[in-house]
């Protein structure tokens, strides 16, 4: 039977209630959907072990060279565009590792807005199964299929056209036994209840579903290294604000000046992680992007060493990792 839990009003919102949406009173309001967004919350909790596995499931298929597609329509195809766009500036990944794709982008109503759709694009079965097509999705790849309620025919045609051809499938939905949870290969649920406003799912579905896509994607990411102690060391340092951020990473990684961290940064083509490790083994600039390279971890890179016989020089003192000054610090 079909569990169309977004679809029902919460008590809350009968007329017959306190709070009663057609004459609202502010502060009743804001309160009852604040509730409504801590209760999404808190019904990720339960779903944090099928999460874990879609984490391990998911970082496997990028470490083998696949790519992460996320793709749904209306809300859920938009949360899949926000997460990818966020992957280069924060993790430095490739374009087109993480792909977001969202129903009939290139069919918008409004093309004042670039993110606005034909909201007819969910039901396109066919164009959901196209659009993975395209993609050349295959047996290398890991495809998250978004829907609150789990049985939109874009998302659902996807997942299946992903899954018969070989792709890992995981189904992020809000409700549990519809179709995409029995086609997929990983199924994350969380019983969000219904909505405040009956059928909106961009509120507590839309705050459940964005919560897990950010556990899955970060959480990805630091299982492939490009994290290290809370730090996005992999950042790309493309604006002032994102380049003081590289200096204050390297000065907490390192213990060293700003001075140092900037002069490090500025050699290595602003490349935190090879900007620890310059500092903190003594490498040339070419040496510490190779050798920062060639680990998955920062702190593996770090454990080995540099090449034993090289002695680097940076603001002409000789091996800048025995001059730090004060101890790394740690940022809480």
């Amino acid at each position: 039977m079909s569990n169309r839990s977004s679809e029902p009003r919460q008590p809350s919102t009968e007329a017959s209630s306190s709070v009663d949406l057609g004459r609202p009173g502010p502060a009743e309001v804001a309160a009852a959907m604040l509730a409504g967004q801590a209760a999404a919350l808190a019904a990720v909790d339960p779903a944090l072990p099928a999460i874990a596995a879609a984490i391990d499931a998911i970082a496997d298929r990028l470490a083998g060279g696949g790519r992460l597609i996320l793709i749904g329509a209306g809300n859920s195809g938009r949360l899949a565009l926000i997460q990818s766009s966020e992957m280069g500036p924060t993790f430095g990944l490739e374009p087109g590792v993480v792909v977001g794709v969202l129903a009939g982008s290139g069919r918008t109503t409004d093309p004042r807005d670039p993110i606005a759709t034909d909201d007819a694009a969910e039901d396109d079965a066919l164009a959901g199964a196209v659009a993975i097509a395209e993609l050349v999705v295959g047996p290398a790849d890991a495809v998250v299929g978004i829907s609150a309620s789990g049985r939109t025919p874009y998302t659902l045609a996807a997942l299946e056209t992903a899954a018969e051809r070989g792709a890992l499938t995981v189904a992020v939905t809000c409700a549990a036994g519809e179709p995409m949870e029995r086609s997929a290969t990983l199924a994350i649920h969380p019983a969000v209840g219904p909505e405040i406003v009956a059928g909106s799912t961009r509120l507590a579905a839309g705050t459940a579903t964005k919560t897990i896509l950010d556990i899955l994607t970060t959480g990805s990411m630091i299982r492939l290294g490009r994290v290290h102690g809370g730090r996005m060391i992999d950042l790309r340092a493309a604006n002032a604000k994102l380049r003081e951020r590289a200096v204050r990473i390297v000065v907490d990684l390192t213990g060293r000046t700003d001075a140092d961290a900037r002069d490090a940064l500025g050699s290595v083509d602003w490349s935190a992680r090879a900007a620890v490790v310059r500092l903190m083994l003594g490498l040339s600039a070419s040496e510490a992007r190779t050798h920062a390279a060639a680990h998955r971890f920062l702190a593996d890179a770090l454990a080995s060493g540099g090449p034993a016989s090289r002695k680097s020089t940076l603001n002409g003192e000789p091996d800048p990792s025995k001059n730090s000054t004060r101890p790394v610090q740690s940022r809480r």
